[in-house]
């Protein structure tokens, strides 16, 4: 919103900008969708209703977020190894539980990864790989907030003002 105030000296707009931001924040970008599949899943397996599993992420993520930008990279620090592992064994565990499929699985692989649907797949895979977060984060400062600096997911770190359409990015 600074930058289209300032930049192009229309206050209104950039008060227009930051309503459509928020309401599209608050509406399902962001956490929202993954805070509600764990919900679901919680439910699903464990009984657990879904305002609980909502009230502990509120919790956990105002915790997190009070504490600052240290705090953040502390937990992160903390949850991503954890999360590398628990991921690894649960990926080693599925395939060992379900060895008797794993040459069908390599069968169909490669019978069906020279076909004209499955280079159709790998290009709009491609388009949207790298296209579509060009397109959504140009103007990612909306979903930043100014103090925060944002990771892109090959490890690029960016603060605002960073644009991910930089080549020096890619």
């Amino acid at each position: 919103m600074y930058y289209i105030e300032k930049g192009l000296g229309q206050k209104w707009l950039g008060i227009v900008f930051a309503f459509f931001a928020v309401f599209a924040a608050i509406f399902g970008i962001g956490n929202m969708i993954q805070a509600n599949a764990a919900s679901d899943v919680a439910n699903d397996v464990f009984n657990i209703p879904l305002w609980v599993t909502g009230l502990i992420f509120a919790i956990l993520v105002g915790l997190v977020i009070i504490g600052g930008v240290k705090s953040i990279g502390r937990t992160a620090s903390i949850l991503v190894p954890v999360m590398v592992v628990f991921y690894l064994i649960a990926g080693i565990l599925i395939i060992f539980l379900n060895i008797d499929a794993v040459p069908a699985a390599f069968g169909l692989i490669f019978n069906d990864a020279f076909t004209g649907q499955a280079v159709a797949g790998g290009a709009v895979g491609t388009v949207i790989r790298w296209e579509l977060p060009a397109g959504c984060f140009q103007m990612r400062q909306v979903w930043v907030p100014a103090g925060l600096p944002l990771q892109l997911p090959h490890g690029c770190p960016c603060t605002p003002g960073t644009y991910f359409d930089d080549p020096g990015l890619y």
